[in-house]
């Protein structure tokens, strides 16, 4: 599946929690689609477990800037 869509809908479900907490809320992918299978179940857990951490450790003022990148045939995200 498509990497990129997948991820961006995991990380519009923690926009209203960001803006809520003044926090700049970032999603930044290096291309539109990185293709590849994947868990879809799985990797909504990690992303959302990442994402969550994230925001509770994260004050107001701090930024969270999600990249999601290829790299060969590997998947890189970071937050």
């Amino acid at each position: 599946g498509n990497f990129v869509r997948f991820s961006s809908e995991i990380f519009l479900y923690f926009r209203e929690a960001a803006n809520s907490k003044n926090i700049k809320y970032r999603f930044i992918p290096s291309k539109h689609e990185i293709i590849f299978p994947f868990d879809r179940d799985k990797m909504e857990i990690v992303l959302c477990n990442l994402l969550s951490n994230a925001l509770k450790y994260s004050k107001s003022g701090d930024t969270i800037e999600m990249n999601v990148d290829s790299d060969g045939e590997f998947c890189v995200i970071s937050i």
